[in-house]
């Protein structure tokens, strides 16, 4: 059985997740934030879409997201995620 391109199987989660996490780190220690932005958001959008915007795993992208968008100086927009984070 083929899945539609945009589709995930759910066992390759964990591994998106991990390389989402680790190229976000990377970008944020090179100092590449707007990159770093992006890699988050996108790894937020993939946990959401495939586990629910409620699940735990995303509790780690949100507080990654809103430590990014701290160092870019966007406290309110940070401050978002942070409360993401916690409603979950």
């Amino acid at each position: 059985m083929r899945l539609p391109a945009d589709v995930v199987p759910p066992l390759e989660v964990p591994a998106a997740s991990a390389c989402g996490r680790k190229a976000c780190g990377a970008l944020r220690e090179k100092g590449d934030l707007e990159e770093a932005l992006a890699a988050s958001t996108r790894s937020l959008a993939l946990k959401e879409k495939l586990l629910g915007p409620d699940h735990p795993s995303c509790f780690y992208a949100h507080h990654n997201q809103g430590d990014i968008l701290l160092d870019l100086g966007r406290p309110d927009d940070a401050l978002r995620h942070y409360q993401a984070a916690l409603d979950l």
